[in-house]
């Protein structure tokens, strides 16, 4: 995970734009992920790209994603779903 500077965002979204930022979130740590698409999204296509034969190693780094992280969604896709 890259750190990017303040001057880069504000190269990107403007001075006034880092300034609601801090202020939304002063002193916080923001995490951007790569993707607009929802984790559950995401988690179907890693699940339709193992089955389709891409190695979990492959899927990691398709989905810059841990190991780990392509296994709970392997696992939890079949998993009965709660439904009360």
């Amino acid at each position: 995970m890259a750190n990017i500077t303040l001057k880069q965002v504000a190269d990107v979204i403007g001075e006034e734009g880092v300034r609601k930022l801090i202020a939304a979130f002063p002193g916080g740590d923001i995490y951007i992920r790569n993707s607009l698409c929802s984790v559950e999204e995401r988690n179907k296509m890693i699940v339709n790209d193992f089955y389709s034969g891409l190695d979990r190693g492959q899927l990691a780094l398709k989905y810059d994603v841990s190991i780990s992280t392509i296994n709970n969604a392997i696992r939890n896709a079949y998993k009965p779903q709660n439904t009360e």
